[in-house]
């Protein structure tokens, strides 16, 4: 599937592309003007001249620092070295104040879109490496296509990369618990999924859960790609990613062993043990490289 089908079976319009985003600064977050006034909050770390800005996508009931920190620790090793980085809050997520009811694939996209034209205005001679987390993984990837001249390389984290064996048909107990087709249909008639009291999905991203073929668009791109997905994962398999990676010759995986969904090992909420200190390690020097 080209990239001009699969943005039309998403519903997408890729008009935006030439926008310009402005911002505003408060409290230490970026506040980046998108299309219609959308406001994006955004944490910025300036990094080194000619170095690549890392710009991070987050997953569901995420934000720019995302669960357990995972980005923003991410972001604080990329400092040190020198790497700038950019992480925003979608539509409906941590400090964002638009309706989680506008989340989808095609907004996920207008996002990263004015994310990297805000950056584009800002930096000469701008590389980025892109890193999308879980549910953040699809649009990153079709950023990384349509900036696909100035994108070093895509780096995964638990990515969702199918969403019908993620979600339509999951092959997990979390998934099962809060998806699977009958559930997404009945979200698309009735407005939405409740995946608890204060997060409903609306239903444009159900739309986007039923018809979307990620792997299908990904067999056109050729930029690198790196996945990290651990062995225990109990909400996006990593099977899935391990069969992903084979669609094309210049996906890389990293299978992590111990390692539930993101970077840690199972049970450890703080970042400590050994394994998730070496996954975050790993993850900073592919980045880096």
């Amino acid at each position: 599937m080209k990239l001009k089908s699969l943005l039309t079976t998403a519903s997408l319009q890729i008009g935006f592309i030439d926008y310009k985003g402005t911002c505003k600064v408060k409290e230490n977050v970026i506040y980046i003007t998108g299309r219609k006034g959308v406001q994006i909050p955004a944490a910025f770390e300036e990094g080194i001249d000619m170095n690549p800005v890392v710009i991070m996508a987050h997953g569901l009931q995420g934000s720019k620092d995302e669960y357990l920190n995972t980005q923003l620790r991410i972001a604080d090793e990329l400092k040190k070295l020198g790497i700038g980085s950019l992480r925003i809050d979608f539509r409906g997520h941590g400090e964002s104040e638009q309706s989680l009811e506008e989340f989808s694939l095609k907004s996920q996209i207008e996002d990263l879109v004015t994310a990297i034209e805000w950056l584009k205005n800002k930096e000469d001679n701008l590389r980025i490496i892109t890193l999308g987390i879980s549910f953040g993984a699809p649009p990153i990837m079709v950023v990384s296509e349509l900036y696909s001249s100035i994108i070093k390389k895509c780096v995964l984290i638990a990515p969702v990369v199918d969403y019908k064996n993620t979600f339509l048909y999951p092959v997990t107990d979390w998934g099962r618990e809060n998806f699977g087709y009958k559930k997404i249909i009945e979200g698309i008639c009735t407005g939405g999924i409740n995946i608890d009291e204060k997060y409903r999905l609306g239903r444009e991203v159900l739309m986007d859960i039923l018809l979307v073929d990620v792997a299908q668009f990904v067999k056109n791109t050729s930029y690198p790609m790196y996945i990290f997905h651990g062995e225990s994962d109990n909400m996006v398999p990593a099977i899935l990613s391990k069969e992903f990676s084979k669609i094309r010759s210049n996906i890389k995986i990293f299978l992590m062993k111990k390692t539930e969904h993101g970077l840690t090992e199972v049970g450890d909420e703080e970042f400590l043990s050994n394994i998730s200190i070496e996954n975050m390690k790993k993850v900073i020097e592919e980045i880096s490289e």
